[in-house]
């Protein structure tokens, strides 16, 4: 199966529903005045010549015709937007499909034959749609460069920052380095560590970090989870959720709720939450999941076993590719006496998203045998599709370096580092469009060459 294509599909559909389904009053509204104005004109075919039934009758037949020119407007200035244009533009070009001389035009230049679907490519009143059609199969929305979410060390670094690139390598800090959301906005403890960020399958933005403030609270016991979704990635959504306190039946022990992530679930439709647990009183550090209710602000229920790693595993990252679920986490070998010796990045592989991970236990980093610690690997895909980033912080020394794969099993084995200005600590990658990257520099400032 070709992914790309099939990713390519999906957002050309996605998109036809962020187009198409807000006009939905205006069509059952236009359709119930044309419909109402036929049937008066076919009851009563005198119409004309009484005043108030001839004002109702032209009334609803403007209303008819209005929405049609809006149409045109609407879905010239929304596919603009959604695909990556100018939306005024589109709009007006929209517009433009609605004028007689678009005939003309039409005819010149050879578009008024019977098209796609059997409509003419380009007539007065289909252009708009037309528009819609040809911008999704031309590679509207294509993928141009990459958002890092992230958090910072020290003295007011736990808040969630975005940093954008071109190629993934050379990294330009947003909002001069500073929070895009302040943390106390959308914690418990008024610091975030951990943010993931992903795009689901239903169009939403969605973010998890660990709900915790070193600064203030020390490396004790955190709460739970914040949980943001935004369709935008300017204006977030946000609620946090307290594990101990939602479920204290199974989780009242619950001491550190640490590394969150989500996955969209293709089959199930929604998104599914996972994270490490480590309880007050047990050692062991296991893999939790839910599923998020439909608003993105908690769990439809109670959290499940996802993957309990033989040694233990934190900094769990999902990624789907052919046909297996790859779990990316960092974890440790010991001794018959229990005492570790080695510990770095590895991977656990299944055929289904919510259990039967199994541990290969190899390392993958290029630090694992040496006293140089690595954690908060994210596994991200190339946008040229020539393979995949497995990026990691390497938090005593201060660096954030990557290593590549084109399967997601073999590494480069010379890890390389990225240039940037700025100085993250655990966070994760996704794909832009243009038009993404356009609107958040728009929004936090032009920082891209």
């Amino acid at each position: 199966m070709n992914l790309d294509k099939e990713r390519r599909g999906k957002r050309f559909f996605s998109a036809l529903g962020d187009i198409f389904i807000p006009l939905l009053p205006g069509f059952i509204t236009a359709g119930l005045c044309a419909g109402v104005c036929s049937l008066l004109k076919e009851l009563i075919p005198d119409y004309q010549s009484r005043d108030v039934l001839n004002t109702l009758i032209t009334m609803l037949g403007m209303i008819n015709t209005a929405f049609t020119f809006f149409l045109s407007a609407w879905v010239g200035f929304s596919a603009s937007k959604r695909f990556g244009g100018t939306p005024i533009l589109g709009g007006i070009l929209g517009m433009v499909t609605t004028l007689e001389g678009i005939n003309v035009v039409s005819e010149i230049v050879g578009l008024n034959s019977t098209g796609f679907l059997g409509y003419p490519v380009l007539q007065t009143g289909s252009g708009g749609v037309m528009a819609v059609i040809l911008a999704g199969c031309t590679g509207g929305g294509k993928y141009e460069g990459y958002l890092f979410a992230y958090f910072e060390g020290g003295r007011g670094g736990e808040a969630l920052r975005f940093a954008v690139s071109r190629d993934a390598v050379n990294w330009y800090a947003l909002n001069q380095d500073q929070p895009i959301i302040p943390s106390a906005d959308i914690s418990e403890s008024g610091g975030i560590r951990d943010p993931h960020i992903i795009k689901g399958g239903d169009g939403w933005y969605y973010i998890v970090a660990t709900d915790m403030n070193t600064e203030q609270n020390g490396w004790g016991s955190n709460p739970g989870i914040v949980m943001m979704r935004s369709k935008d990635l300017l204006e977030w959504e946000h609620s946090y959720l307290n594990l101990s306190h939602t479920y204290p039946d199974h989780f009242g022990d619950a001491h550190w709720v640490w590394a969150p992530q989500s996955i969209w679930d293709a089959k199930a439709k929604k998104q599914m939450v996972y994270f490490t647990l480590r309880r007050a009183n047990d050692q062991g550090l296991v893999t939790y999941y839910a599923y998020a209710n439909k608003d993105f602000t908690g769990f439809e229920s109670e959290p499940q076993v996802l993957f309990d790693a033989k040694y233990g595993s934190i900094d769990n990252d999902i990624i789907y590719h052919d046909g297996k679920y790859h779990l990316f986490y960092k974890g440790n070998t010991k001794d018959d006496k229990g005492r570790e010796f080695e510990n770095g990045i590895q991977q656990a592989v299944s055929e289904t998203l919510t259990g039967g991970y199994v541990e290969d236990f190899i390392y993958l980093d290029a630090y694992a045998k040496s006293r140089t610690g690595v954690e908060g690997s994210s596994v991200f895909p190339l946008n040229d599709g020539s393979g995949f980033v497995l990026m990691y912080d390497v938090y005593g020394e201060g660096r954030y370096e990557f290593q590549t794969s084109k399967d997601l099993y073999t590494f480069t084995t010379d890890p390389q580092s990225f240039t940037k200005d700025f100085n993250p600590r655990h966070g994760s990658v996704i794909s832009l469009t243009g038009a993404d990257l356009k609107r958040v520099q728009q929004n936090w400032g032009f920082v891209l060459p």
